[in-house]
């Protein structure tokens, strides 16, 4: 009777302990059902969150790609185009001159020992039946006063001649007036007046006796004559 009861109890704890189990097994079973539904919308959410950020993200990253774009363009278009140049037939052209050396001034003036004259290779020009000096004609005078400066101890007769047409009385005093406005001229490029003297002549020493229009062009002139030394 004894063993009887025992195994009763035993049978009966082994019972409870069966279905404690039971238990647990059904609660595991439906604590298991609620997680994977969790995981589940877990893992439902996550393509939907990830869908939402990549729309967010997307209008930011549009301008940039958009601005980009632009910037590529600009540079496209700001880019120079590469061209060929057209072949051209070159143009005759004159010979160029040589020109002076640079440093030395082209003289037309120059000092004459032989012939105790200061040559010039122009003539000095002038307004018709005036003493007023053309200004094509400074240069020669600053070749002029340039010798008489190289050359300090010199004395200069500024003789001027016209030719003969008009007074005799009116051309020596014409080429007079003519040779004494070269002497100012002179002084103002800073030649000392007494080293100049002038003197008209008048058609009085002609270099060409004709009376052909070249004839009296040659005439009409100003020379420079060596007094001293």
């Amino acid at each position: 009777m004894r063993i009887k009861l025992l195994d009763i109890v035993q049978v009966t704890a082994l019972g409870f302990g069966l279905a404690g189990l039971g238990c647990s097994a059904k609660g595991s079973v439906k604590i298991g059902g609620e997680t994977e539904k969790a995981e589940k919308a877990t893992k439902a959410e996550k393509p939907e969150k990830a869908e939402k950020v990549a729309k967010a993200e997307a209008p930011a990253q549009a301008p940039a790609s958009a601005e980009a774009e632009g910037m590529h363009k600009h540079k496209m278009d700001a880019a120079p185009t590469a061209t060929t140049p057209a072949a051209t037939t070159p143009a005759a052209t004159e010979p160029a001159q040589a020109a002076a050396p640079k440093g030395k001034k082209s003289k037309r003036a120059a000092f004459n020992r032989k012939t105790k004259r200061v040559d010039i290779e122009d003539k000095v020009q002038f307004e018709v039946n005036m003493a007023e000096i053309k200004a094509e004609s400074n240069t020669l005078l600053d070749d002029v006063a340039q010798v008489l400066s190289e050359n300090p101890t010199i004395s200069v007769e500024i003789g001027g001649h016209t030719d003969d047409t008009g007074a005799a009385e009116h051309n020596r005093k014409l080429s007079a007036s003519r040779a004494e406005a070269v002497k100012h001229y002179l002084v103002s490029r800073g030649i000392a007046a007494e080293r100049l003297t002038v003197k008209g002549f008048g058609s009085d020493k002609p270099i060409d006796p004709e009376k052909s229009d070249i004839a009296r062009e040659k005439n009409r002139r100003v020379e420079f004559l060596v007094t001293s030394p």
